[in-house]
């Protein structure tokens, strides 16, 4: 059974994931013509992750990217 210490501990670790990989996306493409497009700043950087979290728009975050 679930319970609210369960669920916010995995909300957490969710929040946690999209922070860290925010922080690590707009510094690995840092300076490159991606990364002015998709990561410029940390706001949208974090916008985008969000995206890619929650939406089939992987394609559309990820791919021109690299």
């Amino acid at each position: 059974m679930l319970t609210a210490i369960n669920t916010s501990g995995v909300i957490l670790i969710i929040f946690i994931f999209m922070f860290s990989y925010t922080w690590a996306m707009q510094r690995w493409f840092n300076g490159t013509p991606q990364g002015v497009l998709y990561y410029p700043d940390y706001t949208e950087s974090l916008y985008y992750m969000f995206i890619l979290l929650t939406t089939s728009n992987y394609p559309d975050v990820t791919l021109p990217a690299y």
